[in-house]
């Protein structure tokens, strides 16, 4: 289907009204705004397909699919597009207790408005139990008008860089963390930054 369609629209179990809002997206009277909450495979032979994946669970390479899903967590098309750049965090050293704090500058380029879901992901670099490669701790969506930019201040409390430990005790180890900013979970389209816990 998606080598033979511009674009599909997911509609799960849309309701009474949900033949109007299908209507107005494909007419064009609205923008649609979704974001997936679940990935989806190339084919069948690829699952199970988690954004947050522990590390080693899939191979980098398969002899006959990518090892990309078909659409990844958060993606989302739009009758716009945006452009992520300037990825700040506020301090790239935390002390316990600390909250992360940051911004980023989105801008709307195409020629319609929108409404687009920030997305913010944590990875825990090197911890003493296995991590997934990327968890979503927070989102903010905002609307821009055709050609505009903002700069979206965001910020994770200290918790958000906690792992369960060995002991089954939730703890923010000291360490590396990165923060990826970006539309979706897909690791191309994330702005990264790193800071330490100490």
């Amino acid at each position: 289907m998606k080598e033979n369609a511009p674009a599909v629209i997911e509609a799960w179990n849309p309701g009474m009204e949900g033949g109007r809002a299908l209507a107005d997206i494909l007419w064009g009277d609205v923008n649609p705004v979704g974001k997936l909450t679940i990935s989806f495979p190339v084919h069948v032979g690829q699952q199970p397909v988690y954004y947050n994946q522990l590390p080693g669970w899939h191979t980098d390479t398969y002899c006959d699919m990518p090892v990309e899903p078909l659409w990844v967590f958060g993606d989302g098309l739009s009758y716009t597009s945006y452009e992520y750049s300037d990825l700040q965090l506020a301090k790239t050293t935390l002390e316990k207790g600390e909250a992360v704090r940051g911004s980023v500058k989105v801008k709307n380029t195409g020629d319609r408005s929108g409404i687009e879901t920030v997305q913010i992901y944590v990875n825990d670099v090197y911890s003493s139990a296995t991590t997934p490669i990327k968890e979503l701790k927070g989102f903010q969506r905002i609307a821009l008008e055709a050609g505009e930019e903002k700069t979206i201040k965001f910020e994770l409390p200290f918790s958000a860089l906690s792992m369960v430990n060995s002991s089954c005790q939730r703890v923010v180890e000291p360490g590396e963390f990165e923060i990826l900013v970006g539309p979706t979970s897909r690791c191309s389209d994330l702005l990264r930054g790193v800071l330490v816990v100490e």
